[in-house]
């Protein structure tokens, strides 16, 4: 065990003097002020540097001792995991002539088979296996140490790394913006910083100007004006919104009863998922019993989070057929150009304004030890590949690239994609049924042959097992998560609910056995697909390329037939207590706020994980902390009210209108005949 103490310190710290002795778990003063055993490896001016630091301990400095106090020490509980330790990050950043440096340091090289127990426990059993390669901005690793280390500011990055190195032979590696500096050099305003300022300026104008005219006009009992300037303006009224927003009707026997419902459920459980990855990129003291706690069977709620994401990608198909198929059913073409221009409006200024907002705003927001991975990191992205999400396309860029600017929008990118193409689908299933749906299930039946062979190919997995890599878990999501082509199934299987809904009697009828072998049928599916794969998350579990292909390949058609048949029971009441429960009516507020709550998580989570600059002990109810999700809430509130009902206004005012005036003008022609 002293042997395995010693191992851990000089893994750890990568601070210790190469003539180990015991003396260095009590004098801690030493480690970090002797980082630089060998300053001949250092660039003269860290030399130089570094010796100032030495005289300047010697001497008391006060600047000095906050660099020796501020860096990272020994902390207790090695063993449970312990080895990301931040030090004293505002400390650190008090002192104008200092740097934090956050290493990652790798000492695989020091360990001996023989403590491969030991090494389980210290590295957390390896949750998620990261190495120097694999992208750091969205997945948390667990195979590095992570270390604060309060250097001068003449020394860099590269002088700490090789000084770790050859000093304690364990490989290091800073990434790029991972010395922050107490002295920051200001940076001229771009042309981005400024139309992003111009734009929530504008909007809080407008929404401030709104609501003024719009309580004077009700104080005064003055009408509303028509022109066309008014009208826009009018659409920002933070009065009417709230109103609108608030507002609950009756169900409606011509909507598709359940989904309100549904989406809530899904909404919430999706929102638990994301949090678990945005977790663990925090230092927990009990990280290992932490990480055990999450290898019990049950956690396969949120490791199979593919599942939540598909019963969304199912409803956006079942709505968007069932708006074409109306249109059909009533005997007018497909309003399709209609439908485009709505969900543009709908879906794009909320993508704008967060990308604004996270790009040249957020960064400037907060600091600490990780803020440069995850916010400043995809502040850089979207810089660059902003353009890409506009025109949703910025899903076929891949995740292992690290091209993406908001990673978790590609589901917006391959809805839009699918909306597309829906129209062919739907004109043939009218026009051509046999036909229609023949080609349907040759589709679906080729996407789900094509999930299978990318993931056998690539030993690809939709559930996340013990001791995935980062960078497989990115494979997983480019080469199969983000592509239309593998999300199709799920799709249509909403595009034919759709169908079905709309062609089948509304008041078939069911016997009693009928509705029992239905639920018996189905309900085994729902939850086969949900948590059958339970035995790939338990620690023991050997990662098995057939077993997770068929997995991946077979999922989307037993879940999407589920879920599918729950919505068509709940529609031709046979869901029981089921369909009561989601037909509530007061579903239709969370319906209006899942898209916002869906954009902001992510960027809220990750804010949180950047100002993170202690140790804490993690406990389960962190998994849905109440403070945190209630500033979720709060932001997608604030972004319906301020951006995308306003845009939805806007976008009735610019293109409703002229349809109003031809009814009207109808209208006026047909009693001038009349008359």
């Amino acid at each position: 065990m002293l042997k395995l103490c010693i191992l851990c310190v000089l893994c750890v710290t990568c601070c210790a003097v190469p003539n180990y002795n015991s003396k260095l778990f009590t004098q801690w003063r030493d480690f970090p002020s002797k980082i630089f055993l060998n300053t001949s490896l250092l660039r003269p001016e860290c030399q130089q540097a570094y010796e100032n630091f030495l005289d300047g301990l010697n001497k008391h400095d006060l600047n000095a001792l906050k660099m020796l106090d501020a860096t990272a020490k020994i902390p207790s509980g090695i063993l449970n995991g312990n080895i990301v330790q931040y030090g004293d990050f505002n400390e650190c950043m008090g002192v104008k002539t200092a740097q934090y440096c956050l290493a990652e340091i790798d000492f695989g090289a020091l360990w001996n088979e023989s403590y491969s127990e030991y090494r389980d426990l210290v590295q957390s059993f390896n949750f998620f296996k990261d190495t120097f390669d694999a992208p750091a901005h969205r997945v948390p690793g667990f195979t590095m140490a992570r270390w604060g280390f309060c250097i001068p500011q003449e020394c860099s990055a590269e002088d700490l790394e090789k000084s770790l190195s050859a000093n304690f032979g364990v490989l290091a590696q800073i990434r790029p913006g991972m010395c922050q500096k107490a002295t920051k050099e200001s940076k001229d305003l771009t042309r981005g910083d400024y139309i992003a300022r111009l734009f929530f300026i504008c909007v809080v104008l407008l929404v401030v100007s709104s609501t003024l005219v719009d309580y004077y006009r009700d104080g005064k009992g003055v009408a509303h004006t028509n022109g066309i300037f008014m009208k826009i303006l009018q659409c920002f009224s933070l009065r009417e919104n709230v109103s609108k927003f608030f507002e609950v009707k009756e169900n409606d026997r011509s909507e598709i009863a359940g989904l309100h419902g549904i989406r809530f459920l899904n909404a919430l459980a999706l929102l638990m998922s994301h949090k678990s990855v945005s977790l663990f990129f925090n230092p927990y003291m009990n990280r290992t019993a932490a990480v055990d706690r999450v290898s019990r069977p049950w956690t396969i709620i949120a490791k199979n989070a593919i599942v939540y994401t598909d019963v969304f990608m199912l409803i956006s198909g079942l709505l968007n057929a069932n708006a074409l198929l109306t249109d059909l059913h009533n005997g007018r073409a497909m309003k399709f150009k209609e439908k485009l221009i709505n969900r543009i409006f709908r879906i794009l200024p909320n993508v704008i304004a967060l990308i604004l907002f996270c790009t040249y705003i957020l960064p400037l927001m907060g600091s600490g030890p990780l803020w440069p991975v995850v916010v400043d990191h995809h502040s850089t992205l979207c810089k660059q590949h902003m353009w890409k999400n506009i025109f949703f396309i910025h899903n076929y860029f891949g995740f292992e690239n690290m091209f993406q600017c908001l990673t978790h929008t590609h589901q917006l990118g391959i809805d839009m994609q699918l909306f597309l193409v829906t129209p062919v689908f739907v004109y043939l299933i009218w026009t051509f049924k046999r036909i229609g749906l023949f080609f349907m299930g040759v589709v679906a039946l080729l996407s789900t042959i094509l999930r299978f062979w990318v993931s056998y190919e690539h030993e690809l997995t939709s559930v996340v097992y013990f001791g995935i890599s980062v960078s497989k878990m990115f494979s997983v999501a480019s080469l199969s998560y983000i592509l239309p082509t593998h999300r199709a199934t799920i799709y249509l299987i909403g595009v034919y609910l759709a169908y079905l809904l709309k062609c089948s009697k509304p008041n078939t009828s069911f016997t009693k056995w009928q509705v029992a072998f239905l639920w018996c049928f189905f309900l085994p599916m729902f939850l086969g697909a949900w948590l059958g794969p339970y035995h790939m998350v338990t620690k023991d579990y050997v990662y098995d390329k057939l077993e997770a292909s068929y997995v991946l390949a077979l999922y989307p058609i037993f879940w999407g037939s589920s879920v599918a048949f729950g919505i068509y029971a709940i529609n031709r009441d046979i869901a029981g207590w089921l369909g009561t429960l989601f037909n509530w009516k007061y579903f239709q507020i969370s319906t209006k706020l899942a898209y916002a709550l869906y954009l902001v998580q992510f960027p809220i989570f990750f804010y949180n994980v950047g100002l993170t600059k202690h140790v804490d002990e993690y406990r389960t109810y962190l998994q849905l902390e109440v403070v945190e999700t209630i500033v979720i809430i709060l932001c997608s509130f604030l972004l319906v009210l301020l951006i995308e009902m306003p845009f939805q206004n806007i976008k009735k005012v610019l293109f409703d209108q002229p349809k109003r005036r031809d009814q009207h003008q109808h209208m006026r022609l047909k009693d001038f005949k009349s008359g």
